[in-house]
């Protein structure tokens, strides 16, 4: 099979974790609160504890790579038959990152005397990109009556994300995502010398709207008629 590559590739990956969270920022925001806290003793509300959070909202992600190998078909029809010699197809391979978290403001924080408790809302992918220099192309076809387009990539690049976040949801990845975000935000949180030493903390998330659950499961299911074949990992 010839092998077509149209732009730089990066190296072969599997799929795997990273865990958005960074420690050195941690600690250094630790560094920054705990001489301010010992500078000038504030006292403890729910909006300082967002405040605090905000600050530090880039922290509580979780990225996720994934790699794939998919096949593009497409071909001419007349009322359901395929026109012979107006096939074109290709196969590539490509590598995507997802960002897993929430918005900061749609975090509730409640204190009830040493108590904070903490409701997140649903984890979301808040991003999920195909670089451009990961994807390598091979066997593409050059059928003069019905040649690859820009648009045929683009289609089947939105495609392949939609397996990919399905692909998350089926895997535990959201639950990961869960347990990063209560990992940073007690990290956060136990930064003031205060939480630390005299507040018990919980951490609990909204459930997910079955709406947009069914929704995205049925986005990811539906297949385009021009992609009749998925080679996944």
């Amino acid at each position: 099979m010839a092998k077509q590559r149209l732009k730089p590739a990066i190296r072969n990956g599997a799929i795997g974790f990273v865990i958005g969270l960074a420690l050195c920022s941690i600690v250094s925001l630790s560094g920054c609160l705990a001489l301010k806290g010992s500078q000038e003793r504030k006292e403890i509300s729910s909006t300082t504890l967002k405040t605090s959070l905000e600050q530090a909202s880039d922290l509580i992600t979780t990225k996720y790579y994934y790699s794939d190998i998919g096949k593009f078909e497409n071909s001419y029809e007349i009322n359901g038959w395929s026109i012979p010699f107006t096939g074109k197809n290709f196969i590539l391979s490509y590598q995507g990152e997802a960002l897993l978290g929430f918005s900061i403001d749609d975090v509730k924080i409640e204190l009830n005397g040493n108590r904070i408790h903490v409701t997140c809302p649903p984890i979301q992918i808040l991003s999920n990109t195909i670089p451009a220099e990961s994807v390598e192309v091979y066997d593409q076809s050059f059928n003069i009556f019905n040649q690859v387009t820009i648009d045929d990539y683009l289609e089947f690049e939105t495609n392949q994300k939609k397996i990919a976040e399905q692909k998350m949801r089926d895997n535990g990845v959201f639950e990961q995502a869960k347990e990063d975000a209560k990992t940073s935000i007690m990290s956060v949180l136990n930064v003031i010398p205060d939480i630390r030493e005299d507040y018990h903390i919980t951490i609990d998330f909204e459930e997910q709207p079955e709406e947009s659950t069914q929704t995205s499961s049925q986005a990811s299911s539906s297949t385009n008629s021009t992609e009749s074949n998925q080679a996944s990992n």
